[in-house]
């Protein structure tokens, strides 16, 4: 995961496109974001997670947008610095807003247990 996200960081401003541009599939710095959070790089993780939500957010990608909220409050769960657990939280609310208003309950499960997670003050590990 380190040597992925070693790879993919310089391309973290790029979207990846699979074929001549027939799929988009949302900014680089998501799945940067996935190996530095892997790798234990949560700080790293949290910026390219910051920075696919920006850029997802401009392509109107809403369920790549979504995902991205969630892989961040994620990241900001297992950080668990001080007002992470704040901003994870406003984060889920907004992605689960997101998820419901595309009719995509896939992700209510893992809401709700990253949810619980953090309000019995367990955000690493758990």
């Amino acid at each position: 995961a380190a040597r992925l996200h070693d790879l993919l960081a310089p391309h973290a401003d790029q979207c990846v496109l699979i074929g001549t541009r027939s799929a988009c599939r949302g900014s680089v710095a998501l799945y940067a974001g996935l190996m530095a959070r892997v790798a234990g790089r949560s700080h790293d993780a949290i910026a390219h997670f910051e920075r696919a939500t920006r850029a997802n957010a401009r392509l109107r990608a809403l369920p790549l947008l979504a995902r991205t909220q969630l892989e961040t409050a994620q990241a900001l769960a297992e950080r668990d610095a001080p007002d992470d657990r704040v901003r994870a939280h406003e984060l889920l609310s907004e992605c689960a807003e997101l998820y419901q208003g595309l009719g995509l309950h896939h992700r209510n499960e893992e809401i709700d247990r990253l949810r619980m997670r953090l309000a019995s003050g367990s955000g690493a590990g758990s």
